[in-house]
């Protein structure tokens, strides 16, 4: 049976319908969270089930004019743009496609983390992909409500002791490496991984190195009984089982984890980091104000020196056309009020 691609959801944004359209059994929240849109934080639960976070509009009211005076309040939400800043910490989330307008401007309740089933959330808008929001602001989100996306069993832990071998690191290493992979879109990478990965997972080996053996030589110390069965089926082996042709199906299933992808200590990838226009954007507006500022103030010392300037010729002109009216009048008091 070919395999299903699962669309990550964590960080998109659905439309949780109105209560009195689903069934009794699916009616477990608040009745202020239905007829709302939510924003995913995981890909997916057991049992098709998924965390959100409820947002709201506030009416068409910005979160200022909702709380003028309640901070606590005012704290839990986060705007998404094109709403304004957050009033106290200016964080701002912004969509993946920053063309992409929303139908109010919105706020993320951190509050409340609710679990719903996915199969019940229906899409944001009908004729267009659901909004999410961009990598850097759905990890700003979780760093803000301390969120963090909860261990899930996988298919290679159920069954297995709880204490993880050798093996299983390996395997769980070779899936993040292919995930990896797959996230750069190199088909050599993806070829390789997947390589890689099947081997792991059909024999169990891995490549040797001075700190994997170390390890192996603890679990034979603390294992001989499991040592001591593989070296007698050894010589019952034959010499050509060991240079057997492992080559693997050309199949690609959908890997066991959910858990999201970390780069690897000491990586260096290929991809290059977008240019960041919102910070180049930011700057240039600085820059802008500062000299608009620079030339508000050049202008009001040149007036203030024109002004100055005029006054003085003023007091120079007023002072030379009355001085000779001064002087007869000096002359007739002088011949009316003799010395």
């Amino acid at each position: 049976m070919p395999s299903q691609t699962r669309t990550p959801l964590a960080g998109c944004i659905k439309w949780l319908p109105p209560k009195d359209e689903l069934a009794v059994s699916d009616t477990i929240l608040d009745d202020g969270c239905y007829n709302h849109p939510v924003l995913l934080l995981t890909s997916h639960l057991p049992d098709g089930k998924a965390h959100i976070f409820i947002i709201t509009s506030f009416g068409g009211v910005d979160l200022e004019t909702k709380f003028p005076t309640q901070l606590e309040a005012r704290r839990h939400h986060l705007p998404i743009a094109p709403s304004p800043a957050h009033p106290d910490n200016g964080i701002l989330l912004v969509l993946r496609d920053k063309s992409y307008k929303l139908r109010k401007n919105s706020y993320v309740n951190t509050r409340d983390k609710r679990v719903v089933q996915v199969d019940l959330l229906r899409p944001y808008n009908r004729r267009q992909p659901d909004p999410c929001l961009s990598k850097k602001s759905f990890k700003q989100l979780c760093q803000y409500a301390n969120y963090e996306e909860p261990f899930i069993m996988t298919p290679f832990d159920r069954g297995v002791p709880a204490e993880s071998t050798p093996e299983i690191l390996a395997i769980n290493r070779a899936a993040l490496r292919l995930l990896e992979a797959a996230q750069r879109g190199s088909p050599h990478e993806i070829e390789s991984s997947v390589e890689q990965y099947l081997l792991y997972a059909e024999s169990g080996r891995r490549p040797q190195s001075t700190r994997d053996q170390a390890v192996r030589d603890h679990h034979v110390r603390t294992a001989p009984s499991a040592a001591a069965s593989r070296s007698e089926r050894q010589p019952l082996l034959s010499a050509a089982a060991g240079r057997e042709n492992r080559t693997p199906r050309r199949y690609y299933d959908t890997l066991p984890t959910t858990h999201p992808i970390l780069p690897i200590y000491g990586s260096t990838g290929d991809e290059k980091k977008p240019f960041d226009w919102e910070n180049f954007w930011k700057c240039m507006k600085t820059l802008a104000w500062i000299c608009a500022s620079m030339a508000v103030l050049y202008g009001s010392y040149r007036t203030g020196c024109w002004v100055v300037d005029v006054v003085g010729r003023s007091i120079i002109w007023t002072k030379e056309a009355f001085e000779p009216t001064a002087g007869r009048i000096k002359g007739v008091w002088s011949s009316i009020m003799p010395i």
